[in-house]
């Protein structure tokens, strides 16, 4: 299988997957539906808010999108082939030179995520927010640590390293001070404290490591010489 075709099912291999989902109105958030944008290969997904589930709407949130993140050779849609296609069709009108085809959904092994789930789920742990709050949440905790099927996650496979995994395991380091850390240069500040502790936990290792093993030498001299 090469990258642009899968002979054996006859469908295109770099699939993107757009779906509209309704949410319960809520009178501080004037958005009714979200739209989930999923890069089939990576899994890497992008949520964003909607007034309205127009094909006009969708096509221009998701035109935002694949400028950022590239775009796929074949559009689907859990919504049905009608409306890819009408997304498909709203998506050439808006960038005359952009080929891009609809297609049904092709089948494909590993967990898919209920993010409606996810959102109301944030909601009830911060009531005083909107699920449309909650997107952006969601989408970097996806990104971050959803596993693909090949044990990697979506930011590895699209950007070659998860940038947010390798921040987060430094700020998990200086947790206790993090809250008073703003600026670049404190930061930087506390890395160099933080190695520097390290360094000295290191020598002290190596101090008391070479000091057992004077010991040691030191009585393994002693037994010889009583015998």
């Amino acid at each position: 299988m090469n990258s642009h075709c899968n002979a054996a099912n006859k469908k295109l291999y770099h699939r993107g997957q757009i779906d509209v989902i309704d949410m319960p109105v809520q009178l501080s958030c004037s958005y009714k539906y979200f739209l989930v944008y999923e890069d089939q290969i990576s899994r890497f997904v992008v949520l964003k808010g909607l007034h309205g589930n127009t094909a006009n709407e969708v096509a221009v949130k998701l035109l935002d999108i694949l400028a950022i993140i590239g775009a796929p050779q074949v559009l689907q849609s859990t919504n049905g082939r009608k409306f890819a296609k009408e997304i498909v069709q709203e998506l050439r009108l808006l960038w005359k030179d952009f080929m891009i085809l609809h297609g049904e959904i092709a089948e494909r092994t590993g967990q898919n995520r209920d993010f409606k789930s996810l959102l109301e789920c944030w909601v009830e742990e911060n009531p005083t927010k909107t699920w449309h709050e909650a997107l952006k949440h969601i989408q970097i905790f996806q990104n971050s640590t959803f596993r693909c099927e090949n044990g990697k996650i979506p930011y590895d496979i699209l950007f070659g390293r998860n940038v947010h995994k390798e921040f987060q395991k430094r700020t998990n380091v200086i947790n206790s001070t993090r809250d008073n850390v703003w600026a670049e240069e404190e930061w930087i500040g506390l890395l160099s404290n933080d190695q520097d502790e390290v360094k000295k936990e290191d020598r002290q290792q190596f101090i008391e490591d070479s000091t057992f093993a004077n010991v040691r030498d030191t009585d393994t001299v002693s037994t010889i010489l009583i015998m």
